[in-house]
């Protein structure tokens, strides 16, 4: 089974984020949705995938922008490192700096 990495560009960062899924298969698993939760929809539609979870790599802001979104639409698990838990407590803080 070969694996599909599909790389999508986000935001006004141009944010590297990734759709993952094997040949074959409908599920995927999005990594670092950036922000633009709309084109994101639109990859999984193009490739008719439906995500069964999102990894982050980091809490930066412009790679868990969508993440809320994406995580309440489609009803899947979020997954980031503890470590980096605190960065989405002061999310808000954070996006008023830019």
């Amino acid at each position: 089974m070969s694996l599909n990495v599909e790389t999508v560009v986000t935001g006004p960062f141009q944010e590297n984020s990734y759709i993952i899924w094997y040949a074959g298969s409908q599920d995927a698993v999005l990594i670092d949705p950036g922000d633009d939760e709309d084109l994101i929809i639109q990859k999984l539609k193009n490739h008719n995938l439906e995500p069964i979870a999102i990894i982050n790599t980091h809490a930066h802001l412009d790679h868990i922008g969508a993440v809320h979104s994406l995580k309440e639409k489609f009803q899947i698990p979020f997954y980031l490192h503890e470590k980096e838990k605190f960065i989405l407590d002061t999310y808000e803080v954070t996006c008023r700096m830019f």
